[in-house]
């Protein structure tokens, strides 16, 4: 708990929202009183390899499916898995101090949905990303 406050809290944390990609997103604006679109927040220290993301209004996994978020480094290597999750019952999900490799700066971070267990590589589209 304390890392993670660290995380969310210290002035070198790359901090970035997470927004619903075009890929999923409705081509219609959002009519008044509809759920509101699913966001998120990354907080991540590359030199301690620390991050916290907390996530809001998410649908729910279909079954066999669960959630990924990446860490895509900003040197241009392959996206890095940083964690399945699955939303609960209000939409709500979080990672938090997933082990991740220490000094790998990232550009940018997406969520996916992947196989129950997660992958090694991000199956597209890509439903939030953040860059």
């Amino acid at each position: 708990a304390v890392a993670a406050l660290s995380t969310l809290t210290a002035s070198n944390a790359m901090h970035m929202p997470l927004h619903i990609t075009a890929a999923v997103k409705p081509a219609t604006p959002e009519k008044p009183g509809a759920a509101p679109s699913p966001e998120a927040l990354v907080a991540y220290l590359a030199d301690k390899g620390a991050l916290v993301f907390v996530a809001t209004h998410l649908d729910p996994a279909p079954a066999g499916k669960t959630y990924e978020l990446w860490l895509l480094p900003a040197d241009g290597r392959n996206p890095m898995p940083a964690g399945t999750f699955r939303p609960d019952a209000q939409g709500s999900a979080s990672v938090v101090m997933p082990k991740l490799p220490k000094g790998v700066p990232a550009k940018g971070f997406g969520v996916t949905v992947e196989n129950d267990g997660g992958s090694d590589a991000p199956t597209l589209p890509i439903v939030m990303s953040g860059t």
